[in-house]
Order: C-alpha cells, then structure tokens, then sequence
C-alpha cells in the first residue's frame, strides 16, 4: 500500500519507502464491509529514533499515530488492536508515520488486518440457501454473507483491549523495551493488555525477568499506593502496571493491584479474567528507571 492512498482491502501489508522523501507518510483503512469490528496491526517491522528528553518530559520526534496512540523507538513483533466498529460509525483509520528528522535507520512494516464479527441484529442461518433468500448479489451483499458465517472470531478480542494474546503461554513487551539498551516506554500512554482464558486452566502466571517504572518516592519496588494515589494529586508521577486479583508468589497473603518501581524477577498469580492495564504519565524523572518490563505469561491449573 502507498501512502497517502486508502484501501478496502481486508488484509494488507504497509511497508517504508525505500527513501524518506517526505516527513508525512499516511495511509487510510476503509471498512471491509459492514461485519467489520476491530483492526489489527501486527509491527513485523518497526524502528523509529528512540525519544528525547527535554525538561523532564519524553517527545517522540519521529512517531507512528493510530487510534489515540503515538510510538516510536523499536516494536517489532508488537501488536494493536484499534476499535473499527462500523455499526458505531467508524467506517475508517488512518495510520500516520510522522517522520521529520528522515532518519536513516527508519523501517516499518505493518500487516494490518480487517477484523468481523456478527452485527448485533444477525444471527447464523441455518443453511447456505436461507443465507442468499432476499439476497440483490451485489458485491457488498456476498462480503455480509462471507462474513455471516466466516467471522474472525477467534482473532477478535475482548471489548476495550488493546492487545491481546490467545496462546498458553507467550512473552509480553512494553512498547520500545529493549533489554540490553535501557530504552524508554512510551510517555502519556494507557492501554489494555488481555490474554485468552481457557476452560483448562483457573488462573494465570506472569514471569516478569525484567520491571522497572518510575515511583513517586525512591527506585525500590512499589505497590499501589506509592504507585497510583487515591486522591488525584497534580504534579504526582504515576506510573503503573495494573494487575487486577493479583498475588504476589513471595508472599501469596499480600494482593496488590498496582505495581510499579524496580522489581526484577517478580512472580505474580491472577484468576480470570486475564488483564493487565498499563498507564504511564507525561513525566519522565530519571531515564534509568522508566525502561518497562518484560515478561513471560502461562496459563495454569493452580499454584503448585
């Protein structure tokens, strides 16, 4: 797809240019048909330059945009669900790589994907024959059809998530975390991370090998309170890992919901439903600290 064009298309790949010739690079996703719920932006490949700090505050200079978020840094092998309900009337996203440093190390490669569902007035026919009864065999009337019976539903993810992963087991990124580089997390962000529950399973595990985010007072590990106060306070920094009916491995007696701090190695249990919320703020303190975490969720049976 080239910029500054729109396409219908349910699945495509948006790729850099080969040479940065212009500071502005925008594509537009048009509604697939009106079945459409959701779209999916998988980063094969993103590299951006990393943020800058100036009086305190993180600026992306060069950044993608889509759907109230703003990144860059590296997130190859991220992913984003953006809402694109057509019945609600959003009937198109654009997505927007704002470039003005032309940096030569910029590369991006997307596959994004038009994701459908049932409306809420459709039900599954019974049979291929009631489906096509009425039917002007228009081509958007054989797109409602497919979709009728061939929605994506397992790619479809919860309402309000931002990512979402359906495996057993998988790793999950904050935005622009590098292990070896000390990069940033992205500033003035909040989002909904989800995985899949399983009939198999009553809870969760999440294997953090790294975590560090900045705290109100000190670098040591913090819960709730030194993370998020109770009383909106201007000028508090607040920065967090939400995890709802959380309990912390080290001492299952103690269930804290909002993290932050430096906490490496930490091990927390959740039951379902299985949700992290992140939230940072426009501050950035001390560099060192706000690096993100990375970690390895799995699906269990129970603690032991």
């Amino acid at each position: 797809m080239q910029s500054g064009s729109s396409t219908r298309q349910k699945r495509i790949i948006i790729k850099s240019p080969a040479a940065l010739t212009s500071d502005l690079s925008t594509y537009t996703i048009e509604a697939f048909s009106v079945n459409v719920q959701q779209l999916r932006i998988d980063f094969e490949q993103f590299e951006l330059n990393q943020p800058v700090l100036t009086d305190a505050m993180l600026e992306c200079r060069d950044y993608f945009e889509a759907g109230g978020f703003r990144l860059c840094g590296v997130n190859s092998g991220q992913h984003l669900y953006l809402p694109f309900n057509v019945a609600a009337g959003i009937d198109q996203v654009t997505l927007t790589f704002t470039v003005p440093t032309r940096w030569t190390g910029s590369i991006w490669r997307l596959i994004v994907t038009q994701l459908e569902g049932p409306t809420a007035s459709t039900k599954r026919r019974s049979s291929a024959t009631s489906s096509y009864a009425g039917s002007t065999n228009t081509l958007q009337d054989l797109r409602n059809i497919f979709a009728s019976h061939h929605a994506d539903y397992e790619l479809l993810a919860p309402a309000g998530c931002h990512q979402y992963y359906t495996e057993l087991t998988g790793t999950i990124r904050s935005f622009n975390y590098q292990a070896m580089l000390g990069s940033n997390y992205m500033p003035d962000l909040s989002y909904n991370i989800c995985i899949k529950s399983v009939a198999s399973a009553s809870m969760i595990e999440y294997a953090f090998s790294k975590f560090s985010m900045s705290m109100q007072i000190g670098d040591a590990e913090g819960y709730d309170e030194s993370c998020r106060a109770t009383v909106h306070t201007t000028g508090r920094q607040e920065d967090y890992l939400m995890i709802p009916q959380g309990i912390l491995a080290k001492n299952i007696a103690y269930q804290p919901t909002y993290y932050c701090g430096t906490n490496d190695n930490l091990l927390v249990y959740a039951s379902p439903p299985y949700l992290m919320h992140f939230s940072s703020d426009d501050l950035t303190l001390d560099e060192s600290i706000e690096t993100g975490f990375s970690l390895t969720y799995r699906l269990r049976t129970s603690i032991l």
